[in-house]
């Protein structure tokens, strides 16, 4: 008799998952990270209640979170302190016997020099694509925020805004290239000044 065999995938979710938005940032200056927990099965009507705990004071957690009745997940923000070097910080949860940790990295502020442009797509038919630039910082925007002026050569080519504004506490920010039809393929040049530092970066329009 001819045997036959059929296999089949099994994907096991962990009781207990911990997950942070960002694994770096600046310290202080009312910078914050969100973290989430996330359990296999929907809490009970009584809802279910997860341990936090922090490694160190310069990233701090509510000492729990509560995930309602039905739901798998909640959310909570870890408040940063500010340093003077790089500190690596041990978030854990605790549900039950089970304990997941991811670390975060709390960085000192540096001095938000910008450090780079770039456009993507960085080639686009005229008229029928646009793109996208992004300007970067080497470190987190101050309050108030660093506003990085923006141009373009040639200009018939396309239209972008003047400038662009990196938020507090960001690091970049983007802003839309709208590319107009051409006759023949323009190598756009786009040039990102902030105080006396400028960067540039090309966008083929054809």
């Amino acid at each position: 008799l001819g045997r036959s065999s059929q296999t089949a995938q099994i994907t096991v979710i962990p009781a207990l998952q911990l997950a942070l938005a960002s694994s770096s940032v600046v310290g202080g200056n009312g910078n914050t990270v969100s973290g989430t927990v996330t359990i296999a099965d929907s809490a009970s009507i009584m809802g279910a209640t997860v341990t936090l705990l922090s490694s160190d004071s310069t990233a701090t957690v509510p000492y729990s979170v509560f995930i309602p009745s039905g739901l798998t997940s909640a959310s909570f923000t870890i408040t940063t302190a500010a340093v003077t070097a790089a500190r690596t910080v041990t978030i854990s949860a605790k549900y039950g016997n089970i304990t997941q940790s991811a670390t975060l990295t709390v960085n000192p502020p540096g001095s938000p020099t910008l450090t780079g442009v770039t456009v993507s797509p960085d080639h686009v038919t005229g008229g029928v694509g646009n793109a996208t630039g992004t300007v970067t910082l080497g470190a987190a925007a101050p309050a108030g925020g660093i506003i990085v002026s923006l141009r373009s050569s040639p200009l018939a080519a396309v239209g972008m805004p003047g400038s662009v504004i990196v938020p507090q506490g960001a690091t970049t920010a983007s802003f839309t290239i709208q590319t107009y039809h051409v006759t023949s393929t323009q190598t756009v040049t786009i040039t990102a000044t902030a105080g006396s530092v400028a960067k540039t970066a090309v966008l083929i329009v054809q």
